[in-house]
């Protein structure tokens, strides 16, 4: 064999190699792809609280008030906004008033928290003007404060200190009935009544698990029995107050008639999940508590419409 053919014998062993050790990784590419499993992916934006990185989330756009900027609330002097009288149902007294914004070219937004009725403890709503005038905010004041028919009638040196103003409103202090949270779940508002002044740092272990246009969502713990653990779902708002809402069910229809099946018969009753709380207003959910023997007390009463047993 000459030199030639030798060169030429070894090129040719060679290209035979690499073209077998080519085949042989294409084949395990080809195998490793059809076997490999889905990598899961992140959202990297996290640049806000508003941010959904977790799969199932949806997009929450925050409610803005233009012009408005929010604080902590700061406790002020008693500014006496009110005149006590025989028919006035509010105890002017102890009243207390907290700022709780800044507003742009000037003013303020008061809270005054006011004790009315048989220990209803109110949220009354005042903008300040840059002028120094306290405006009542009927539009918030009518939803969420006490019933006051003639508020005019009770407000301090009506026409040069106080008056009322019944266009303004905040549109991130005027909550829903119904409210849908970043899990895309939608919870309803809790009538609570004479509840509406309490604020965000008066809570105690609230622990937050959800975010909504109105603000971040927070679970409260309530007293809990030998049975049952009660607890609220609270929205905190730009005014650093708290709203409470409960979770909805699939069965519980809009008129609060649960669609069920109760002991074989079709209910046409009305349900709230809720509790009661004195004066018979509704405050939180609650939960079964776990116990060992929590099986064993249960009785299967009746199912819903989509076959889940109650």
């Amino acid at each position: 064999m000459s030199k030639r053919e030798k060169v030429l014998l070894i090129i040719l062993g060679v290209i035979f190699v690499l073209a077998g050790g080519y085949s042989a990784y294409a084949y395990r590419d080809k195998i490793f792809k059809k076997n490999a499993k889905p990598v899961a992916t992140t959202n990297s934006n996290t640049n806000s609280e508003n941010s959904n990185t977790n799969s199932g989330r949806i997009t929450i756009t925050p409610i803005v008030d233009a012009g408005v900027t929010w604080i902590t609330p700061e406790k002020l002097d008693n500014l006496g906004l009110f005149t006590q009288k025989d028919n006035f149902d509010c105890d002017v007294s102890t009243m207390e008033y907290y700022k709780v914004a800044n507003l742009s070219g000037g003013g303020e937004i008061i809270i005054d928290k006011a004790s009315c009725g048989i220990g209803g403890n109110y949220k009354i709503l005042f903008k300040k003007d840059a002028a120094g005038k306290y405006n009542y905010l009927t539009k918030h004041n009518d939803v969420n404060g006490p019933v006051i028919s003639t508020p005019d009638n009770f407000l301090a040196d009506y026409g040069s200190k106080t008056a009322l103003d019944s266009t303004t409103s905040y549109s991130s202090l005027l909550t829903p009935d119904t409210l849908i949270i970043d899990n895309g779940s939608t919870l309803k508002k809790t009538n609570t009544g004479f509840e509406n002044a309490v604020f965000f740092s008066e809570l105690k272990n609230a622990t937050k698990v959800g975010l909504s246009s109105y603000g971040s969502l927070y679970r409260v713990p309530g007293e809990t029995t030998d049975a049952i653990i009660s607890r609220s779902l609270d929205v905190k708002l730009n005014d650093s107050t708290v709203v409470s809402y409960n979770p909805t069910t699939s069965f519980l229809l809009d008129d609060n008639v649960a669609n069920v099946t109760l002991d074989g018969k079709k209910n046409s009753s009305k349900y709230l999940k809720s509790l009661f709380m004195g004066c018979s207003n509704l405050s939180g959910h609650s939960i079964l508590k776990p116990s060992a023997d929590l099986a064993s007390r249960l009785v299967e009463y009746g199912t819903t419409a989509d076959g889940d047993k109650l």
